[in-house]
């Protein structure tokens, strides 16, 4: 079952729906970001923003558009995905920095000057991986030209006497051992 599905089954009661307002407030969440719709015989259908960062990591299955059977359990579905999502959103972004606790994390709304420190440590990150990438190219292609020139003044200093380079064997398949099977026979059965 998906979550999407899940989510849709879950029922609301007062004292649930009562803590999730609250906690809308606690968490300072952004209701504008999801968008209810009625489709008639008192259901609704929720469509979520595209969160502002990837959450893949802190909040997996974030849906975009919900189905909810009343008012009671669109509401509900609205405050329970807002948070995870907005909670989602501000642990990616803070992940790392120093001097916040969980609760400022998980509680205070991000800021832009936030959101463009991470989207230039992403930045930074990916131009890191790109030398890195570059650096180890480079490394192997230096090691190649030094190997031949080795092997080329190797091949001088004996001459006729280094072969050329083999071909790479692919190595076997493995075989299994053979296994016994004990064939059993059922109980009450005719000899």
């Amino acid at each position: 079952m998906n979550v999407e599905t899940q989510a849709t089954m879950q029922n609301f009661d007062a004292g649930l729906l009562c803590q999730l307002r609250r906690d809308a407030d606690v968490y300072c969440l952004d209701l504008s970001r999801c968008k209810m719709a009625p489709l008639g015989d008192g259901r609704y259908v929720l469509t979520f923003d595209q969160p502002v960062v990837d959450i893949a990591q802190f909040c997996p299955g974030a849906p975009t558009q919900l189905t909810a059977r009343s008012v009671g359990q669109a509401e509900g579905l609205m405050l329970l995905w807002c948070k995870r999502i907005q909670i989602g959103e501000r642990q990616a972004v803070r992940t790392g920095t120093v001097g916040l606790d969980n609760m400022q994390i998980n509680r205070t709304p991000i800021t832009s000057v936030e959101l463009d420190r991470y989207r230039a440590r992403l930045k930074e990150a990916e131009l890191q991986r790109k030398i890195a990438r570059e650096l180890v190219a480079e490394v192997e292609q230096r090691q190649q030209e030094a190997n031949k020139v080795a092997a080329a003044e190797l091949a001088a200093r004996y001459p006729g006497s280094v072969a050329p380079a083999r071909k790479a064997k692919t190595a076997p398949a493995l075989e299994l051992p053979a296994v016994h099977v004990k064939t059993t026979s059922t109980r009450g059965a005719s000899k």
